[in-house]
């Protein structure tokens, strides 16, 4: 009797496993290998980061990493990631058009009150000559 292909009796490589997400035309055949590269990315060493990278493009649909992680040679892992990164320069380059600032309203100039002197003289209890005192000693 032959073993399930459960995630556990996978073992495929990143780039073997990233090559098999691209060729994978069914969805069971999708989950399977999304699910060897969840088990990888729990089992593996915690220093190893590759594996859950790989499952987080997996689960974003991310087209071009997930070749890039396929690609096997020096030249074509350089090229395929330098095509990872012009997109991601490209992305974080453009303006976000959620972070409008909401128009501030026009300051309106105050009208400015007139005071009657007399009358302010009368409520301080002041000659006019004693409240000009006052006020410029106030404004220095």
């Amino acid at each position: 009797m032959a073993k399930a292909n459960t995630a556990a009796n996978l073992s495929l490589s990143v780039p073997a496993t990233a090559s098999a997400v691209m060729k994978a035309r069914t969805p069971k055949r999708k989950a399977e290998l999304r699910a060897h590269a969840e088990y990888k990315a729990q089992t593996a060493k915690l220093k190893s980061k590759v594996w859950p990278r790989l499952l987080a493009a997996i689960d974003a649909d991310d087209r071009l990493r997930i070749e890039a992680y396929a690609a096997t040679g020096r030249e074509a892992k350089a090229k395929a990631w330098a095509a990872v990164r012009a997109r991601d320069a490209k992305a974080s380059a453009k303006p976000k058009t959620a972070a409008k600032s909401k128009a501030k309203p026009s300051a309106k100039p105050k009208e400015e009150e007139t005071v009657d002197l007399n009358s302010l003289c009368k409520e301080a209890g002041m000659e006019p000559a004693q409240l000009a005192a006052f006020l410029r000693k106030l404004n220095k």
